[in-house]
């Protein structure tokens, strides 16, 4: 395009407080960004990762003349020399081809070190191939992800795909409702979502008990707790209930298009009741983004492969389609990184923080 002849691409350490949470979330979001960018996440993960690194933001603009214009970010977590990328660089549908340009100009930013990209819940393709090309790159290790969710786009309708799932899955949903009389779901959001995570956290310990696993009750609640603090709009957690009686828990966060099932638990003697409030939790997402995704979980194995079958079957009930990805640890060293001599126009900056994404609302400095 000819006005990126005289582009630079912009890196530049953003101090989230500045921002106004619904903003940032709208601009990460069209980024494709997962929930780790959520701006109600993002902003108090210094406290979610106390001793464990120090974590910045940082925004990519094109800068041309007195016009810049947001492209995308990233977020680091560093201890010493070593840095994260949590979860990986995103951009706007229209510049997903500077990735390449991104991360360059992010490790000249960040300077020489060991390097991990990449997340086991990521939609994004492995990045491998494209970081093993980049001068000065040495890769250390590659661990290949395959995520498993739920792809709305491939169904017209709500109806179409619930006549697409498993009869299994939809006979033992109806089940429990024959054998529950006024069996409904319950979802709260927020704080509210804490009478719920006490029930979560009980089916949950049940549960665990009953496979002869440990559970901390205490450390799993805090979590949920932190959570419903920390990101309350995002946060889910939904109850089958029936007779006064809690028969199935989920917990699940939202963020743009995409739903994230994180666990979930039911009574030994649920009959069906956590297909139920399961189903019941797709329709909503669904319903809330149709061509988004629903996502499962994830396994170092394809569906096609051995792995272990009560979570595969459950998965494949739900119609699940297979995204691989991976984690990539390498090394960069500095000065190995030399101008790309085919965009010559793009190049990293340092610019004081704040300057280039227009927030609705921002603090004055002596806030």
């Amino acid at each position: 395009m000819a006005e990126a002849d005289s582009s630079m691409l912009v890196v530049e350490r953003v101090d989230l407080s500045r921002y106004d949470p619904k903003s940032w979330d709208q601009l990460v979001a069209r980024c494709g960004g997962s929930m780790r960018f959520a701006h109600g996440h993002l902003k108090h993960l210094n406290l979610r990762l106390f001793r464990k690194g120090r974590v910045e933001n940082f925004l990519l603009s094109l800068k041309a003349g007195d016009k810049t214009e947001p492209v995308g970010c990233f977020t680091i977590i560093s201890r010493f020399q070593n840095r994260r990328f949590y979860d990986g660089i995103i951009l706007l549908p229209e510049h997903v081809h500077l990735w390449r340009d991104a991360m360059q100009a992010a490790l000249a930013h960040l300077g020489a070190g060991s390097y991990e990209y990449g997340w086991e819940w990521s939609l994004e393709p492995s990045r491998q191939g494209e970081l093993t090309a980049m001068p000065g790159v040495q890769i250390q290790e590659t661990n290949a992800v395959v995520v498993h969710a739920v792809d709305f786009a491939k169904w017209p309708t709500w109806e179409a795909y619930r006549r697409d799932v498993s009869e299994n899955v939809r006979r033992n949903a109806q089940k429990a409702e024959r054998a529950n009389e006024g069996l409904k779901v319950v979802m709260r959001t927020g704080l509210s979502a804490l009478v719920s995570a006490g029930h979560l956290t009980r089916l949950r310990g049940a549960m665990y008990n009953r496979k002869g696993l440990g559970f901390r009750s205490l450390r799993v609640f805090l979590g949920y707790l932190a959570g419903a603090i920390l990101s309350p709009s995002q946060t889910q957690i939904a109850c089958a209930e029936a007779g006064g009686r809690v028969l199935a828990a989920y917990h699940g966060v939202e963020f743009g298009p995409f739903t994230y099932y994180l666990d979930g638990a039911s009574e030994a003697d649920a009959e069906g009741s956590s297909w139920f409030l399961l189903l019941s939790m797709v329709r909503e997402a669904y319903e809330r983004a149709p061509t988004g995704r629903f996502l499962m979980g994830y396994t170092k194995f394809p569906l096609t492969r051995e792995v272990p079958e009560g979570l595969m079957r459950s998965r494949r009930s739900l119609r699940v389609s297979e995204f691989p990805t991976s984690v990539v640890k390498f090394s960069w060293r500095q000065g190995a990184l030399k101008p790309d001599v085919s965009r010559p126009h793009l190049v990293a900056s340092n610019v004081a923080s704040g300057t280039t994404f227009e927030p609705a609302t921002q603090r004055s400095d002596a806030a």
